[in-house]
């Protein structure tokens, strides 16, 4: 019988009877940032069906990184030729063979979708990738669309340093700065001035720069440090886990900063910090005022706010001094 469910009230009261169900598959089609945000509620659906083969179905441009993320047992794109099954036809994607227990970020507004996925799976229970306003964090939503409790912020596994990582990281003083500039939109974006002076206030105090650029940025104007530019999301996971600061706007990178264990600041403008900020970790979100047709001005976040925020989260790592160099700077400013 196919048992179709939008929620879950009980948290993990089934977790015992779903574990003799050996296949899972979880399909969640979200950008990097919601991928993120979904990550402790996708921690946790392995947790409940700790027994199981899980696989964790994303965006092609997604799988590797979410392969190094330790939930799945196996990690597939949704943009491969087999992944065309959920939506119809007869060619099934060898994942969703023989029935498997699904939890599926697609098909809840469709029928037909939702219909297609219902005959496929063995059980099925449907969720909606986090888009609008809300009173909860985004987080905390995906945690109670399947029916659990607060969930714990997630941690990415440490990831291999790859020569290229290795040797920036070599050539830049420490403590090191990663600074990302970009964003999905105009509208989130901190001025690039403000940027500067960030990266002008850090490296007087003698520590290193880097501008992390993806496909997406390369509008954005240089700011005179040295670049990361389209690395994989691998790669640059890898970095983030291995500067000491970090400063960004609404965006996946901060989100992935966040996760591995990064500290810092995020600038955020038309969106909700409340809603949207990197779920636990050591980044503070700072919620900037006005409004934000051209970005987020100097004005609506100043720098002098966001640089004693960066030494308030940099001296919790406990890099005292690196903080007395910060110190040093603001007296000379």
């Amino acid at each position: 019988m196919v048992r179709v469910a939008s929620l879950r009230k009980n948290d993990d009261s089934h977790a015992v009877e779903e574990r003799s169900n050996t296949r899972v598959v979880v399909l969640f089609p979200g950008a990097l940032g919601d991928l993120v945000l979904a990550m402790p509620t996708l921690a946790r659906l392995r947790s409940r069906h700790r027994g199981a083969q899980l696989t964790l179905a994303v965006a092609g441009w997604l799988q590797p990184l979410a392969a190094t993320s330790g939930i799945a047992d196996a990690t597939v794109s949704l943009d491969e030729a087999d992944a065309a099954g959920l939506f119809g036809g007869e060619r099934v994607p060898a994942w969703m063979q023989d029935h498997p227990i699904a939890y599926a970020w697609i098909g809840a507004r469709d029928p037909v979708v939702r219909r297609r996925l219902g005959a496929l799976a063995s059980r099925l229970e449907l969720g909606r990738v986090v888009r609008d306003d809300g009173p909860e964090h985004a987080a905390s939503a995906y945690a109670r669309q399947v029916g659990m409790s607060e969930p714990e912020p997630f941690s990415w596994p440490p990831l291999p340093v790859t020569d290229a990582v290795a040797g920036l990281c070599a050539d830049l003083p420490r403590p090191t700065l990663a600074l990302h500039a970009g964003a999905g939109s105009t509208a989130k974006r901190w001025s690039r001035a403000a940027f500067a002076e960030v990266a002008a206030r850090w490296q007087a105090a003698g520590g290193g720069v880097v501008e992390i650029v993806g496909p997406a940025d390369h509008d954005v104007v240089p700011l005179g440090v040295p670049r990361v530019l389209d690395r994989s999301l691998v790669e640059v996971a890898a970095l983030l886990g291995q500067v000491d600061a970090y400063v960004g706007n609404d965006s996946g990178i901060t989100h992935l900063a966040s996760a591995t264990g990064a500290s810092g600041v995020a600038i955020y403008g038309p969106t909700p910090a409340r809603r949207w900020s990197p779920f636990g970790g050591r980044i503070l979100a700072i919620q900037a005022d006005g409004s934000f047709g051209d970005g987020i001005t100097t004005a609506a976040a100043e720098v002098e706010r966001v640089w004693r925020a960066l030494r308030t989260t940099h001296g919790d790592r406990g890099s005292r001094e690196c903080d007395r160099d910060l110190d040093n700077v603001q007296s000379r400013k």
